[in-house]
């Protein structure tokens, strides 16, 4: 692109030479490309269609060998082929009269209409989808483009006019190339990650953390994935090949010096622009994942579907999704209430009966007039369920709906030093309520209150640092537990609550738990992956212990314990809750653990 006109380059260098003192070489003895002579001493050697055509025959080779291999590549490699000479060949014919009118809204729109096609290319291979995807990619990349290209062309380059589109398109379109697949590699991973890794999330939310704080090894991964590429070309250009851009320079005349100059600045707008492309989706992203108290919302995302290889059934598909997607909205949450889901309609067919019950086992606290507890009034919290089948996701239709309540104006209160099980058949909603209290999923209707104050969006974060929840699951997240107990006694709730432990007394308190428990001291400095079902429950166990919160609930916590290390688990439970007044919801099928505690003595 740079390489038709000998007078505009020219210009570009002496603009240049102020601000790096190139000395620019007299250009005017360089042959034109149009007239270059074959295998003369300068310019572009021209290629024929004939020369295009023998060059493709060793390509038509290679596709034969992988047909005959059955690599199943064969048939990619030719339609890629001919995309590529189909569309360069079109690519050529629009910008021609561009490049000879050299008209300002010419420019602007063909940039605009590349900027269209990368946006809609970086959300088109995405595993999960989310609304407003493509609006905030276009916007993403128009930002970060257009201002690294106002950078490059007004304080750095400045052809005459500014707009020249020998100059502005090429450039603006490998600043879009680039930043393109860092946006893609950086969106895939991050959406992905904040749906299938949801457990690593919530459990730093659980111990209060942030949105930001919870997703933030995640984030730095996806960044990292989005940049990898980039990073290793400005690590090996010039030694590993010479970069399109330079060769081209060189091609059309231009100096070695000169064009590696244009290369190395060329190389520093798409390094801008790509991280500022990546990071700007990325704070996007987590807006989207993440509700106004840093509630972790996987619902906003949906698996894109594969796309079916009947057309007919694909076109259908396409007419039908708008219909479905505003369907599929009802058990979404609408983004101005982050506290409570948007009404659900139910089908009067659906239960309304609670099929959770919750029984206090113990309660060390008489006194009538405490109002130190925790209470859960008018608790409602519903699911829909679109029960999506192969052939009705393949023509855009939502089939078998599945609606119900998993509780009704529930209302029930813990009292400080009491204790009191949640029990109900599998899948009535135990787990949900507990997520509930912890502020880890969102609600239909009703109030949750400690010590007599109401939770808010401002003070969910700190809601969390003070109530603790923690599941049946194996802690599977990368690193060691004693670098767990560093980074959430970090936490900025952490830091703010005056009554929060501070990180040696959590390391002291957690080691004398798993000793008293049956593990050593040394499980800390192991990484979670080693430890087993039975010593990774213990040791989170023992840290959420150490965390001293208000509120404990523990979702089946202790089930792959052995009798012994459940009672030592059960005998800490009841010393906690009578020495810090803790108010403890218990979740278990293990209905003798219940009598243990009614009848555990300290």
């Amino acid at each position: 692109m740079f390489i038709g006109s000998r007078a505009v380059v020219r210009q570009a260098f002496e603009s240049l030479s102020p601000i790096n003192n190139l000395k620019i070489a007299d250009m005017s003895s360089l042959p034109s490309v149009a007239m270059a002579p074959r295998g003369g001493g300068g310019g572009v050697i021209a290629i024929s269609d004939a020369t295009l055509l023998v060059s493709s025959v060793p390509l038509a080779l290679v596709a034969i060998l992988s047909w005959k291999m059955q690599l199943g590549v064969s048939s990619s490699l030719l339609t890629g082929a001919f995309r590529t000479f189909i569309q360069l060949s079109i690519l050529a014919a629009i910008l021609q009269p561009i490049f000879t009118a050299s008209n300002i809204f010419l420019v602007v729109a063909y940039c605009f209409f590349m900027t269209t096609l990368a946006a809609q290319a970086s959300c088109s291979r995405l595993k999960y989808q989310f609304k407003g995807q493509f609006l905030g990619v276009l916007g993403c990349l128009l930002t970060s483009v257009a201002t690294v290209a106002s950078f490059a062309f007004v304080g750095l380059i400045r052809p005459h006019p500014l707009y020249n589109p020998q100059y502005v398109i090429p450039i603006v379109g490998m600043l879009l190339g680039n930043s393109m697949n860092g946006i893609s590699l950086t969106l895939n991973h991050l959406t992905s990650s904040i749906v299938e890794q949801q457990r690593e999330i919530n459990l730093y939310l659980s111990f209060g953390a942030t949105a930001k704080e919870a997703i933030s090894r995640i984030l730095r991964e996806a960044v990292r994935s989005g940049t990898t590429p980039l990073l290793n070309s400005l690590a090996v250009i010039g030694l590993v090949s010479i970069p399109g851009m330079m060769t081209g320079q060189i091609l059309g005349g231009s100096s070695v010096i000169d064009a590696a100059r244009y290369q190395c600045l060329i190389m520093y707008l798409i390094t801008i622009a790509t991280f500022c492309a990546i990071l700007m989706e990325s704070l996007l992203v987590l807006r989207i994942g993440f509700d106004k108290s840093h509630m972790l919302r996987p619902d906003r995302f949906t698996k894109e579907p594969k796309k079916s290889k009947n057309v007919l059934k694909w076109l259908f598909g396409l007419m039908k999704r708008k219909s479905s997607e505003s369907k599929s909205k009802i058990s979404s949450q609408d983004e101005n209430t982050p506290l409570i889901q948007t009404s659900l309609k139910i089908e009067d067919t659906c239960p309304v009966t609670n099929n959770v019950e919750v029984q206090p086992l113990l309660n060390l606290n008489n006194s009538e007039g405490d109002t130190n507890m925790l209470e859960i009034r008018n608790l409602c919290k519903s699911t829909v369920r679109w029960d999506k089948k192969e052939e009705d996701t393949l023509l855009g239709r939502e089939e078998n709906v599945d609606s119900r309540n998993l509780f009704e104006h529930f209302s029930f209160n813990v009292r400080s030093n009491g204790i009191s099980s949640v029990t109900g058949p599998s899948g009535s909603g135990k787990s949900q309520l507990l997520q509930c209290i912890a502020a880890l999923t969102p609600i239909q209707e009703g109030e949750v209150l400690l010590n007599g104050k109401r939770w808010d969006v401002e003070t969910r974060v700190e809601w969390r640092r003070k109530v603790r929840y923690v599941t049946q699951f194996k802690v599977d997240i990368p690193g060691k537990p004693i670098d767990f107990i560093k980074r959430i006694a970090s936490f900025k709730s952490w830091i703010k609550d005056p009554s929060a432990p501070k990180l040696e007394n959590v390391v002291e308190t957690t080691q004398a738990l798993i000793s008293k428990w049956g593990l050593s001291v040394d499980c800390l400095d192991k990484d979670w992956s080693i430890l087993s079902g039975g010593e990774s429950q213990r040791v989170i166990l023992a840290i959420a212990f150490a965390s001293k919160p208000e509120v404990i609930m523990l979702d089946e916590s202790t089930s792959a314990l052995d009798q012994k290390s459940k009672a030592a688990v059960e005998a800490s439970i009841k010393e906690y809750t009578e020495k810090f007044g803790w108010k403890v919801l218990l979740v278990s099928h293990d209905v003798e653990q219940f009598g243990r505690l009614k009848d555990l003595i300290v």
